[in-house]
């Protein structure tokens, strides 16, 4: 067969040419077959979780440091449309009696440092 004949002679003449290959050959052949056959599917599963993926410039770095242009207008769960799944608040230390707790954990506050003495009446300026 030469390389000018059609697709269609080749498929054609197909069933002719296997009667005429070796057992070893038709191994090749299957195995040629198999492994395009296995990239194509292959290809495919990566088309399909290219397509499942989110946008990857809603995603952190490999590093997992936040980055000044991502996330930055996204909450924590990454759903625009639905209220973030925590709230963040800035850490106040509790009055003193409203621990809440195992009592043998908390420890008091130091007391406060005494008043400095007052200055003797008779000394200052005169």
């Amino acid at each position: 067969m030469s390389a000018t004949e059609s697709p269609q002679a080749i498929v054609l003449a197909f069933p002719r040419i296997l009667r005429r290959m070796t057992a070893e050959e038709r191994r090749r052949a299957e195995l040629v077959l198999t492994r395009q056959q296995l990239e194509a599917d292959i290809e495919n599963l990566i088309a399909a979780l290219d397509l499942l993926d989110g946008d990857p410039d809603a995603e952190p770095d490999h590093d997992g440091e936040a980055e000044p242009d991502e996330c930055s207008i996204v909450p924590l769960h990454l759903f625009t449309d639905r209220v973030p799944t925590r709230r963040l608040r800035a850490f106040k230390v509790p009055p003193p009696g409203s621990y809440e707790g195992d009592p043998d954990d908390y420890v008091p506050p130091p007391p406060p440092p005494p008043p400095p003495p007052p200055a003797p009446k008779g000394s200052a300026g005169a």
